[in-house]
């Protein structure tokens, strides 16, 4: 079994969206069976649901997130996932300071592109537009990803 844990601030946005799309890939592909696949936040506040909102998710993205409650990350995720995803350099330097043991499996998650790495915006600190923009980033990134992120967790 392989298993990929996505991490955001709050996880109430990016790191949910990710999880949900890179799950979908994996029944795409017949292999869901083989793979955990979770998300979690550096500050997240356990039990709220995704921002704006479940209905904003569906309507703009065709995601049903509704089962979706946030949860914050700890040395037992960490440790436990094969591969964890970050949407920024400062996650990543958080993760790593706290969990040195763990640090060759924490991946911002455009490194693993052929382009330039990015951070990935927290829309929170935007405008109402950067929600979908935003959204639609962190789904292009999974779906060109997705082949990557498979490997990488396996070798791990």
């Amino acid at each position: 079994m392989y298993s990929v844990l996505f991490v955001c601030t709050a996880n109430r946005f990016r790191s949910p969206i990710a999880e949900i799309i890179f799950r979908e890939l994996l029944i795409k592909q017949k292999i869901e069976k083989q793979w955990e696949v979770g998300s979690a936040g550096t500050w997240a506040q356990p039990g709220f649901p995704v921002i704006p909102s479940i209905e904003w998710m569906r309507e703009n993205l065709g995601l049903d997130v509704s089962g979706h409650q946030s949860k914050p990350i700890s040395k037992e995720m960490v440790t436990n996932y094969d591969l964890v995803l970050v949407m920024e350099a400062n996650q990543k330097e958080a993760l790593s300071v706290e969990f040195p043991e763990e640090n060759r499996k924490v991946f911002i998650l455009t490194e693993l592109t052929d382009g330039p790495v990015y951070d990935i915006p927290d829309p929170v600190t935007q405008t109402d537009e950067d929600y979908l923009s935003v959204a639609k980033e962190i789904v292009k990134l999974v779906e060109i990803n997705f082949q990557e992120i498979c490997k990488r967790a396996e070798k791990i």
